[in-house]
């Protein structure tokens, strides 16, 4: 869940540069960014390509399920039960498969959500330049402290609010241009402020579900 208040967005923006930065220090690699990006970005394509082979062997699957059943009503109508008994056969191991596919889809679609996040927080990063000088620091050997910068931080939290599930604010915070300039809506909105349902500020949070 996710406040859109400023406090806390923002803390929750400068945790998750810090630990991108902390990996960064962790490898002793200017190029861990792009290099971490790339990489995500590869496992990325490998998860969409599982999830579409493993969709498209589902309706490969679904397919088989209503062969089966036509055969086994056919092979009932000729009174063949021994037909009968191996298309019902046949049909419970297409079925079995089948949800086999079906966990493999939504397993693959968790691991792209994962991916699609973590590159948009390394890409909220990288393009903005996060290596820092040092200057002595540098010259002394010491690693050198790192402050995100104001549009670093601006852009992390516009992927943040994209990826969270839940996002809790008051009715006056919907109306916050961070809310308002993300992509679709939500699927349910919920008030808890039956207070002021007759005030025009309930008509703000309307506008995303």
């Amino acid at each position: 869940s996710t406040a859109v208040k400023d406090i806390l967005l923002r803390n929750i923006a400068v945790a998750a540069a810090d630990n991108i930065w902390e990996n960064v220090k962790a490898s002793g690699e200017k190029a861990y960014l792009e290099k971490r990006y790339l990489a995500v970005q590869a496992e990325l394509a490998r998860c969409q390509r599982l999830k579409l082979h493993a969709g498209q062997r589902r309706w490969y699957m679904q397919t088989r399920i209503e062969q089966c059943q036509r055969s086994q009503r056919q092979a009932e109508a000729s009174a063949d039960w021994g037909e009968s008994h191996r298309a019902a056969q046949a049909q419970y191991e297409a079925e079995a498969q089948k949800g086999e596919l079906e966990r493999e889809v939504i397993n693959q679609n968790l691991a792209v959500c994962t991916h699609e996040a973590e590159m948009g927080k390394l890409d909220a990063l990288r393009k903005n330049g996060t290596t820092p000088e040092g200057g002595a620091e540098a010259a002394a050997g010491v690693t050198p402290a790192w402050t995100p910068s104001r549009q670093q931080l601006q852009e992390l939290e516009r992927r943040l609010l994209q990826e969270a599930e839940m996002v809790f604010c008051t009715m006056s915070a919907a109306a916050d241009h961070r809310l308002m300039d993300l992509p679709g809506g939500f699927q349910t909105v919920v008030f808890d402020e039956a207070a002021q349902a007759s005030e025009l500020s309930t008509l703000i949070p309307l506008r995303y579900g």
